[in-house]
């Protein structure tokens, strides 16, 4: 017994101790500010992105990630020039920030808590001097309040013509700042930043002309990027299905957690039949996964696949149960399974390649299945333990948050987010 209490302790240690990293038309979509630090810390960004009242500048929407921090660190005020033609001296330009106010801005010309200034521009004397730095703004009227409740953004998305008789839609994000006034009216005013999604432009070819659209008081700017607008993560649906869940599977594992950690030798059966209902539903989902998994209007798809897997899977372990070796192996598997994630969250990422995540996982599987077969009682210990003790932490995590599936993890070794 003592065994096994050192067994659970020290997988419990490595387990919470591990990296800890979360379609159709969706133009429209509201997107969630990202703003707790344990969160965002996790993917990597340096104290100095954090501020009293700025954090890194990252949205949300389900599992999707869409994050405008590499902007903000490279440079933290953006400018933009609206140029009447006809009237040049009534011209425009603006100063924006991303998820930062022009206070805490290093490169700021005004030090107004707005995250977007506009102030008048002499286009006729610029086109004298060519020279934009002659004229700084000196209105720096606010173009947005100084709350992060005046921070938000949303999908959107626009058809383009790439050929003669082709087109395509593009998709982005636009963050829009709102609470501001007008630098012409007084009125109310609001500024947009619009990130267009394009894989192939990387993050240092960033395109940006400056130019201001819209009008005075409500002006947009463009930006084509692989990142900003192109979702981080780019994870499956099927998390948002199961984070639906969160409540009722959070209190399955850790019930089954406790009893696999605990006693997962003493008894063996109802661990082994455990992992054969285990394998069923993840079978289950693994089909829906690859038939159905289009968009969150599955949802009633989803649960039917999750329960069918569940009743095979109740009668898969009542089976196993009764060819003991078998029904352990696969339960050992489970436990290599749990054994690999760990590794690769603790350790194996720093190789940030997506086969040796996967590679780790499969060796991990193997060798615990085949090592049931020669060495029963220790194996089911360490597997049993291992297994039971990432379920509980699992299961914690769907109440007080902070730890994300694996799979995210391999989207973020992808994109190039951990490094």
């Amino acid at each position: 017994m003592l065994n096994k209490v050192l067994s659970v302790c020290a997988a419990l240690c490595l387990t919470a101790d591990a990296l800890t990293i979360e379609t159709g038309s969706r133009a429209g979509q509201k997107l969630e500010r990202v703003t707790d630090t344990a969160e965002i810390s996790q993917v990597g960004y340096p104290q100095e992105a954090f501020s009293q009242k700025s954090y890194p500048c990252i949205f949300k929407l389900g599992n999707e990630f869409f994050d405008f921090t590499p902007f903000k660190l490279a440079q933290n005020v953006w400018p933009a020039y609206m140029i009447n033609t006809l009237l040049p001296t009534e011209s425009y330009q603006y100063e924006m920030g991303f998820c930062q106010l022009m206070s805490e801005a290093n490169n700021s010309t005004c030090g107004n808590d707005a995250y977007a200034i506009g102030s008048t521009f002499d286009a006729a004397q610029y086109a004298v001097d060519q020279d934009f730095s002659k004229q700084p703004p000196t209105d720096c009227v606010p173009y947005s309040g100084d709350s992060s409740s005046d921070i938000s953004a949303a999908t959107i998305e626009k058809e383009v013509t790439v050929s003669l008789n082709e087109t395509e839609v593009i998709t982005g994000v636009a963050i829009t700042y709102s609470g501001g006034t007008c630098a012409s009216t007084g009125g109310p005013a609001t500024f947009t930043i619009k990130a267009w999604c394009d894989p192939s432009i990387s993050a240092a070819d960033t395109e940006y002309n400056g130019e201001a659209y819209g009008d005075v008081c409500n002006p947009y700017v463009e930006i084509y990027s692989s990142i900003g607008g192109c979702d981080l993560l780019s994870n499956s649906i099927i998390w948002e299905y199961i984070d639906m869940g969160k409540p009722y599977f959070g209190f399955a594992a850790i019930g089954a957690g406790v009893m696999l950690a605990f006693f997962g030798l003493r008894l063996i059966k109802p661990s082994v039949c455990i992992g054969g209902f285990l394998t069923c539903v993840m079978a289950a989902l693994l089909v829906f996964y690859a038939v159905y998994a289009t968009s969150i209007d599955e949802l009633a798809t989803f649960y039917y696949w999750m329960g069918g897997g569940a009743i095979v899977g109740i009668v898969v372990g009542c089976l196993l149960a009764y060819c003991v070796k078998v029904g352990a192996a696969i339960l050992a598997g489970w436990g290599g399974f749990a054994l690999g994630l760990i590794l690769n969250e603790a350790v194996m990422w720093h190789f940030e390649y997506v086969w040796v995540f996967w590679t780790t996982n499969v060796l991990c599987m193997i060798i615990c299945a085949a090592l049931t077969f020669k060495i029963f009682d220790h194996t089911m210990i360490l597997t049993t333990s291992l297994l039971g003790s990432y379920a509980m932490v699992r299961g914690i995590s769907c109440y007080a948050g902070h730890y994300y599936n694996e799979f995210t993890i391999i989207e973020l070794l992808k994109s190039g987010a951990i490094d």
